[in-house]
């Protein structure tokens, strides 16, 4: 029994020798981040900050002869430090990806132990907003933030007084009158991309990030047609007459207008104003008064808006006899049409059969007091009626016989 029991004791103190060798020869290695064994948080990532410093130490339990670093940054070559110790004073986005410490033992030269991490950097860059900076009122517009960070991020787009407004990457919205303010050749609106992230590190405190980027968009007035200055929708002119309608119009650029046939759409003129010289039966018809306006964008291109309002124009000829408006031969007494060599003419006034109106007037007045004076007579007449039946009944109640003077009838 004493016999096993001491074989028993050998055995385990020659296993205890063997472990204490392959440990002297081999060894444990360890990685301290800025500090912190890297096992407790393996297998996964090492997360830093973006601009937070890094020391990182590998050991071994076991005598070693040399310890090599391998740096693979991302798709980079990778590097070779031989060190114990590394050390960036701010990490940076090109310093993530796998750090492996390799440990070779004086004993042994062929027996190589590894351990290794991979490190994430955590960041939250500013915000670009692309999209345009010009655009018609009433119109939708489109704004697109873009941001470069680890992990991703939540969106907000707000108003410049802070109203939220939508709480995603890109914001579509109708600018509205009331959040407009007024401009150089326009108005004003912006809007703010908020982009905001906690970033969790594998050592230390989690932070709350946020980055700001503001975006002003010139908002423009569409072209709005409102009519003519000086007739409605329809407009009557006599042959041989000149014809000048305004066509009104608002907008942001100011508009600019084109006259077009309405029948062909052909252009008859250029400006705000149609000016038509000894208008024709033939020049008769329906006349559209088409406004526009536009904006560059930043990406080149034009952007612009129309509008358009239409007028009737009727010629008509004077009847027989009609010669209000037109001109007079005092030799013939007949009414003369107008030339293009004089065009005034039109615009004179006479009368072609030689008419005097004092007769007339004298004529009226002589009448207007004669018929005055019938009046009179005839209230006087009346008046005379009434009296002297008066006077007849009066005369007869005095001679009635059995009345005493004074005494009613029974």
């Amino acid at each position: 029994m004493m016999k096993v029991k001491i074989r028993v004791n050998h055995f385990v103190w020659l296993l205890w020798i063997i472990l204490a060798y392959k440990s002297a020869v081999k060894g444990e290695v360890t990685i301290l981040v800025n500090g912190n064994d890297v096992s407790a948080v393996l297998p996964y990532e090492v997360r830093l900050l973006e601009g937070s410093p890094l020391e990182v130490d590998c050991t071994s339990s076991a005598a070693t002869s040399d310890i090599t670093w391998e740096i693979r940054p991302g798709a980079a070559d990778a590097q070779t430090v031989h060190n114990r110790s590394l050390g960036i004073p701010e990490v940076r986005l090109h310093d993530a990806g796998t750090y492996t410490c390799h440990v070779t033992a004086y004993m042994n030269s062929t027996s190589v132990e590894s351990l290794g991490f991979t490190m994430e950097v955590l960041y939250l860059h500013r915000p670009v907003i692309s999209g345009m900076t010009a655009v018609f009122e009433e119109e939708a517009v489109r704004l697109e933030c873009q941001v470069d960070a680890s992990p991703q991020p939540a969106y907000q787009w707000r108003s410049e007084n802070g109203i939220l407004l939508q709480t995603r990457q890109s914001l579509q919205a109708v600018p509205v009158a009331s959040d407009i303010y007024p401009v150089s050749g326009g108005f004003a609106i912006d809007y703010k991309c908020v982009v905001s992230a906690t970033l969790v590190p594998s050592f230390g405190q989690a932070q709350g990030v946020e980055q700001v980027a503001m975006w002003t968009m010139t908002v423009y007035k569409r072209v709005r047609t409102k009519g003519f200055s000086n007739t409605g929708r329809f407009y009557s002119v006599e042959d041989g007459r000149n014809v000048n309608i305004t066509c009104l119009a608002t907008g942001s650029p100011p508009p600019y207008f084109r006259w077009e046939l309405g029948t062909t759409g052909e252009s008859v003129a250029q400006g705000q104003s149609l000016v038509i010289e000894h208008i024709t039966k033939e020049m008769q018809g329906q006349y559209r008064c088409r406004a526009f306006n536009s904006i560059p964008l930043n990406n080149g291109s034009i952007l612009g808006t129309n509008a358009y309002a239409v007028v009737d124009i009727d010629v008509y000829t004077p009847l027989n006899g009609d010669t209000a408006g037109t001109a007079c031969n005092e030799s013939t007494k007949g009414p003369v049409t107008a030339t293009p060599s004089n065009p005034s003419q039109t615009d004179a006034h006479c009368d072609c059969n030689d008419y005097d109106p004092v007769p007339v007037i004298i004529l009226a007045s002589i009448g207007w007091v004669l018929f005055v004076a019938a009046i009179i007579t005839l209230i006087a007449c009346l008046l005379l009626l009434v009296r002297s039946r008066n006077m007849s009944a009066k005369q007869v109640f005095e001679q009635t016989p059995g009345v005493p003077n004074g005494s009613k009838f029974p």
